[in-house]
């Protein structure tokens, strides 16, 4: 009898409290998506926001291409080892973030076009830096989703 009347408190504890979160998410000026939203696909290599709020898209091979001969900085989000066997070449290996962030602040500006790759598109590392670099005040971030696999397939220059 004692403990189906602490379930029973237990089960209320944590309906009031998800009931308390989502109303608190729901008065929030920025609130939370309950449901999170994929990353767009780009359909044309320009990014503009007139809010000023960072802009992440994925682009493709081709897109990658023409970013890399525009001269684009490409971030590799793999270990240093992967990097160290052979990256696209003229990319940067992430460190830390933050002495990523500081390096790509003295060399360019926040709002530069800045492209991160890893090893391939089921590789979530890409992404998660573009995050880092998206709460760190960079604004225009594209994600190469075929990375580092299809790049070299493809003859691409690397090092």
């Amino acid at each position: 009898m004692q403990s189906k009347t602490s379930i029973r408190q237990g089960l209320t504890i944590i309906i009031i409290a998800v009931v308390v979160g989502l109303s608190i998410n729901l008065l929030r000026e920025n609130s939370l998506p309950l449901i999170a939203h994929g990353i767009p696909e780009a359909d044309q290599l320009f990014l503009s926001d007139d809010t000023g709020t960072a802009q992440l898209v994925l682009i493709n091979f081709d897109q990658a291409v023409e970013l890399f001969r525009d001269g684009t900085v490409f971030i590799d989000a793999r270990e240093s080892q992967y990097f160290d066997e052979g990256h696209i070449k003229g990319a940067w290996n992430i460190g830390s973030p933050l002495e990523l962030a500081f390096k790509l602040d003295s060399l360019q500006g926040k709002n530069d076009l800045i492209v991160t790759y890893c090893g391939e598109a089921d590789c979530g590392s890409s992404e998660n830096l573009a995050f880092t670099l998206q709460d760190l005040g960079f604004t225009r971030i594209f994600i190469y989703s075929g990375g580092w696999f299809e790049w070299s397939d493809a003859g691409m220059p690397v090092e």
